[in-house]
């Protein structure tokens, strides 16, 4: 469409474009800023650190001033709103205060990975401040008595299997590997397991307690020997060694002894042990011969043999410390003759020291099978019989475990759920779905049980039966940290 004026405008001329009243105060369009250089990204990242480092050591200072000012403000509303009063402007909160100071000095963090930067900075940096502690508090080393005891399950765990002994993992660290091996293995075929294997070790620490051959029988007759052996070496030698004066003490001793045992005859007289009321009054003497006081310990332990056999253990066990009484006597006479006796009093000593093992082997022994049942070793320790060196180790071991060291009294062949197992997945497999792979899976049912039972037993499966503690230290190794964390 043509316009009226068309003729005036000239032909090829250049279209006018448009202006408005006020385009000069339009500034002209904005360049993109230039990229920043190294330097300035360097010194940038460098302002960041410093404002992270000052943040984290501000941040615990900052936290306490903001919980104060905090509560001021809220007191001061709701004080407010009680008496009426219009609402007074809160105060900024110390932190609020802080980064508006920093912003003038620092630049604040932009991108993302900035942020999270800064957060871990700053983290690293308030847990190297020092925490103020209130009195009474924690100590650094302080252990918790869960940790304490975990620690010392975990010693005796690892002198048994210094020892030779084994126990299912589960039992001492059930974490959730051991617990899942132990059901595979089946929970009982692998505490029988152990006590099987056990069981030769409570008996070569026996021997080795006593001296004895680790092949040599050990039942009554040769504990009875081997008594006569030490008696010989030990006891004989003091015979001549005359007039021994019995300590203060003997007399104490025999009283304590007799108090022990009387029982009844306190509040009906006549009813208590009367034949070992007539023992110690016979024996309670101010000075006695030593070889005849050898006599006597002889004597008095045969009475105690009798009594233990015709099912008196209180006679027995009262004419035993009766016979310990007189050999302390006789231990404390040979010191005060001098250091003539030097070495007659060791190998007396030494030969206490065996012939008492072997009463306590004896009590702890199964006649029908010559085990040594280390329940009973336990029993004795927990009745404040001295239990040291192997025999101590064992005791100990069963007092903590005491399942692991049953005495195996039946066999150790598969068990019905592995035969019932094998059975079924072998049908399923052959009937249902027609596979060899399924019949050999079936049959692989007791192997996996039997592996998982040998591995937990081995000395691979063991290194993981003592429970990982920390150190009481604050200051823990991450990869510990990192280890006792998948150990729960």
């Amino acid at each position: 469409m043509s316009g009226l004026y068309d003729d005036l405008v000239p032909q090829n001329a250049a279209p006018i474009k448009a202006t408005g009243l006020y385009d000069d105060l339009v500034p002209p369009a904005a360049k993109p800023p230039a990229p920043a250089s190294v330097g300035q990204q360097a010194g940038r990242q460098g302002a960041l650190v410093a404002r992270a480092v000052a943040n984290g050591v501000a941040a615990l200072p900052l936290m306490a001033m903001d919980a104060g000012v905090a509560a001021r403000n809220l007191g001061g509303d709701a004080a407010n709103k009680l008496l009426g009063h219009p609402a007074s402007p809160d105060y900024d909160l110390p932190s609020t205060m802080w980064e508006r100071a920093l912003d003038a000095y620092l630049p604040r963090p932009q991108t993302a990975g900035e942020r999270i930067a800064g957060a871990v900075e700053s983290g690293l940096v308030g847990a190297k401040v020092p925490a103020p502690k209130a009195a009474g508090s924690v100590p650094e080393n302080f252990t918790p008595p869960q940790q304490m005891e975990a620690q010392m399950h975990g010693d005796v765990v690892r002198r048994g299997q210094q020892a030779g002994y084994v126990v299912p993992p589960a039992t001492s660290n059930p974490t959730a590997t051991n617990r899942m091996l132990e059901t595979l293995a089946g929970k009982q075929a692998t505490q029988q397991g152990a006590a099987l294997s056990n069981q030769a070790v409570t008996n070569r620490l026996a021997k080795q307690a006593l001296g004895l051959n680790p092949d040599a029988p050990l039942t009554p007759d040769s504990l009875a020997a081997l008594r006569s052996e030490a008696s010989t070496e030990g006891y004989a030698p003091i015979r001549a060694a005359g007039t021994i004066v019995a300590p203060p003490t003997f007399a104490q001793r025999l009283a304590a002894v007799l108090t022990k045992y009387q029982g009844a005859d306190r509040s009906f007289p006549g009813m208590g042990k009367t034949e070992l009321s007539d023992v110690v009054a016979k024996v309670d003497r101010p000075s006695f011969d030593a070889g005849d006081a050898i006599d006597l310990t002889k004597v008095l332990r045969e009475k105690a043999d009798a009594a233990f056999r015709n099912g008196d253990a209180g006679l027995g066990s009262g004419l035993r410390d009766v016979s310990g009484a007189v050999e302390d006597a006789i231990d404390q006479g040979l010191q005060a003759k001098g250091p003539e006796y030097a070495d007659a009093l060791q190998n007396f000593r030494n030969a206490r020291r065996t012939i008492a093992q072997t009463y306590t082997v004896e009590d702890a022994l199964n006649p029908g099978s010559n085990n040594v049942i280390a329940a009973k070793l336990a029993t004795a320790l927990k009745k404040g019989t001295p239990l040291q060196g192997d025999l101590g180790t064992a005791a100990k071991f069963a007092s903590a475990f005491p399942r692991a060291v049953a005495e195996p009294t039946h066999s150790m062949g598969v068990s019905h759920l592995d035969t019932y197992g094998a059975i079924a997945g072998g049908l399923l497999g052959e009937h249902v779905l027609h596979s060899p792979a399924g019949i050999a899976a079936a049959a692989a049912i007791p192997l996996a049980r039997l592996g998982s039972k040998s591995y937990l037993l081995s000395r691979f499966g063991q290194a993981g039966a003592i429970p990982l503690t920390r150190a009481p230290s604050s200051k823990l190794n991450p990869a510990v940290a990192l280890a006792a964390a998948l150990n729960q």
